[in-house]
C-alpha cells in the first residue's frame, strides 16, 4: 500500500508544479520564505489561517501574511515575482482565465513585483490595489507599499505602470509612473502627486527601507524540504525539488 500511495504521488508530482512556478495558470505559489519556515495564510471563506510552507499555492480569495522579518517570494505561471515585504498583507483578488490578468490586493505593507511584458503595450494585465488607489501595470518591475496614513506609493524601476483612485483609470485621473519614477496618493486627493525623475539607486533605497531583499544575500534564505513520507503526513501532495534528491516540497 505504502508503495502504490508513493508511486501515485510520484506521478502527480510531474502534474504539479516543480518548484520553479505555479502549477496552473490560476495560482500563486509560495516559491520561498525568508526568516521563517512557516507563515500564516487565510484561505478563501475560511475563518482562521492556517500555516503554509514553501511549495504550497494559493487561490483567488487567500489571503497572505508575512509577520516581522519575514519575506514571502511569490511566483505564478508566467514566472512573474512578487516579493512581500515582512509586516504586509496582501489579497490574491481576482484571475481572469481569458488573458491571465491577475488582481492583488494590498491591504498594508510593500509588494516589489517582477512581471512579463505584456506584448500589447497598452494593455493593463496586472493590478495591485489598496484602500486609496489602483496601479495599472504594463511591466515590468515595480515597489507598491501602502502605509498606516493609507498613502499608496509606486516606484518604477523599470517599464510603465499608471497609479490612479479608479480602476477604470479615465483620462485624467492618473498619471504614468516609468522608469526612475514614483508617485503617490493619499485618502484625500483626486489625482496622484508625481515626483521627478530619479535614478536606479534611489529605487534600491525604496526596497531597502521596505525591508526587501534585492537578492544579493543569498545566505538568509531558509529552504526547508520534505520528504514524501512528511507530505503524507500532512495529508497533501509532494513534487521533487531539482537538486534536493528525495527532498521535495508539500502541495
Amino acid at each position: 500500500m505504502k508503495i502504490l500511495t508513493y508511486a501515485l504521488l510520484l506521478f502527480y508530482s510531474a502534474l504539479a508544479c516543480a518548484g520553479e512556478r505555479a502549477s496552473s495558470s490560476d495560482k500563486i505559489l509560495i516559491y520561498n520564505l525568508i526568516g521563517a519556515e512557516t507563515l500564516p495564510v487565510l484561505q478563501a471563506r475560511a475563518k482562521e489561517p492556517v500555516m503554509a510552507t514553501a511549495g504550497e499555492e494559493m487561490n483567488v480569495g487567500d489571503e497572505i501574511r508575512t509577520p516581522s522579518k519575514v519575506v514571502a517570494l511569490l511566483r505564478d505561471w508566467n514566472n512573474s515575482e512578487y516579493t512581500l515585504a515582512p509586516n504586509s498583507r496582501l489579497k490574491i483578488a481576482a484571475h481572469k482565465p481569458n488573458n491571465g490578468a491577475w488582481t492583488f490586493q494590498l491591504l498594508t505593507g510593500a509588494i516589489h513585483c517582477k512581471v512579463e511584458t505584456n506584448p500589447v503595450k497598452s494593455m493593463i494585465r496586472f493590478k495591485v490595489q489598496t484602500a486609496t488607489g489602483v496601479a495599472g501595470v504594463r511591466g515590468t518591475e515595480f515597489l507598491v507599499s501602502f502605509n498606516e496614513s493609507q498613502v499608496m506609493r509606486v516606484d518604477t524601476h523599470k517599464g510603465d505602470v499608471l497609479l490612479g483612485r479608479s480602476p477604470m483609470f479615465e483620462p485624467g485621473s492618473f498619471v504614468e509612473v516609468t522608469e526612475n519614477m514614483f508617485a503617490e496618493i493619499g485618502p484625500d486627493q483626486r489625482k496622484p502627486i508625481e515626483a521627478p525623475k530619479t535614478d536606479a539607486k534611489a529605487f534600491e533605497e525604496s526596497l531597502k527601507s521596505n525591508q526587501i531583499p534585492d537578492g544579493s544575500d543569498t545566505t538568509v534564505k531558509i529552504k526547508k524540504y520534505h520528504s514524501i513520507q512528511d507530505c503524507v503526513n500532512l495529508g497533501k501532495g509532494w513534487h521533487a525539488v531539482p537538486g534536493e534528491g528525495a527532498m521535495g516540497n508539500c502541495y
